[in-house]
């Protein structure tokens, strides 16, 4: 059976959000914001073995189409330079003793774009100093991810060395630190759909901080790395919380 294209997916993803929300546009005069957060992401499930909590960084732009409603286009990214093979341990199957490679450097990175849909709970009324709004968001989009591998020793190899080049800390024989497995780029744009609650809190009429908290479901998987105690993981799966500023203006 032939898969569904992603962007097919996400397109129709925001075009039911648009569809749902346009009615409500003759009724509100059009507000649109701008604003910026941060936020700290755990990978979950077997994700975590990949990656650590890392901060995130985004951008957004909302448009109010109703008291209610409000869509949103966000920019986040977050990078993690200490990703899942610094500090694997794999057992030599010559000596079955349990080395680290000291020299594999393992970085992730995220470039993630998403529609959001936000209902807010209940009928308190926007832009008014001191006023908060409970809401509920639910989104989709393409998540492009990036896992860099280089100087990851070969496990497999079967030759004892001493001395520097030994991986035994002791100098005696061990497995060849400087016999390394070319380096890899898993670089893909994976289908994404989040889903999470958030309040909205007005400082003064037009400025605000938000505060939410997500999870992540993304498409997509990583290369394993069997022997190093990373097998394969999909979906991707992650859960954020942060907070950040909105800044609201009036449209026409």
């Amino acid at each position: 059976m032939r898969s569904i294209s992603p962007w097919f997916g996400a397109a129709l993803v925001f075009a039911l959000c648009v569809f749902c929300v346009l009615p409500a546009v003759a009724q509100e005069s059009g507000k649109w914001s701008v604003g910026g957060s941060v936020s700290l992401n755990q990978p979950i499930g077997t994700f975590k073995y990949y990656s650590g909590t890392t901060a995130k960084y985004g951008l957004n732009f909302s448009y109010v189409v109703s008291p209610r409603v409000s869509v949103e286009f966000e920019y986040q990214r977050t990078k993690d330079e200490n990703a899942g093979l610094e500090g694997a341990e794999f057992i030599w199957f010559i000596d079955s003793k349990r080395y680290v490679d000291p020299d594999v450097s393992h970085e992730i990175d995220w470039n993630i774009f998403s529609f959001n849909a936000i209902v807010r709970m209940g009928d308190r009324p926007m832009l008014i100093a001191e006023q908060w709004n409970p809401y509920i968001t639910v989104g989709a989009g393409f998540y492009r991810y990036d896992s860099f591998v280089q100087n990851l020793i070969w496990p497999g190899q079967a030759v004892a060395v001493t001395g520097a080049s030994s991986l035994d800390p002791t100098g005696a024989a061990g497995p060849d630190n400087s016999v390394s497995l070319p380096a890899t780029h898993d670089r893909r744009a994976a289908f994404t759909l989040n889903g999470g609650i958030g309040l909205e809190a007005f400082i003064i009429s037009n400025v605000s901080i938000d505060i939410r908290a997500r999870y992540h479901l993304s498409i997509g998987d990583l290369r394993p790395f069997n022997d190093f105690g990373l097998f394969q993981t999909f979906p991707l799966q992650q859960f954020d919380i942060g907070g950040g500023f909105k800044f609201y203006f009036m449209g026409g």
